[in-house]
């Protein structure tokens, strides 16, 4: 998964970090600054990966957000699996992989979606390692 992650970084991409834990905000924010990835906290844009092309719209809602010219991310990281699982809908609806971290409460068709599952628990000492294996 970090290979698969690393990816797109290295071939200057487009990578979409959602993360809806409160206490991974700042590592988070830290790793997006630092590979040049899109990171967003809150998720609050419903259909931004199914909607693309009418991009004018999105962006009013949302300024902070913006891929360019009506350009997909090459790949969705999501550090919660089970509180975000409209993200991953979205995503496999438009065909993005999705590599995300997987706990043992995650609904099957959720985790049915996810490309790469990465097994953990989320524990702030697990984000801050996988921050800096990318």
């Amino acid at each position: 998964a970090c290979h698969f992650i690393g990816s797109p970084i290295r071939q200057k991409g487009r990578s979409f970090f959602v993360n809806t834990n409160s206490l991974f905000d700042e590592i988070m924010e830290q790793m997006a600054t630092r590979i040049g990835c899109i990171n967003d906290s809150q998720w609050r844009i419903g259909g931004f990966l199914t909607n693309c092309s009418s991009p004018k719209k999105i962006r009013s809602r949302n300024k902070k957000i913006n891929f360019g010219s009506n350009q997909q991310p090459d790949c969705v990281v999501i550090m919660d699996a089970d509180r975000k699982s409209s993200v991953i809908l979205e995503a496999d609806r438009s065909q993005i992989p999705i590599a995300s971290s997987v706990d043992s409460n995650i609904p099957l068709g959720s985790y049915k979606r996810i490309t790469y599952p990465i097994p953990a628990n989320d524990p702030i000492q697990f984000v801050y390692l996988f921050r800096n294996s990318i």
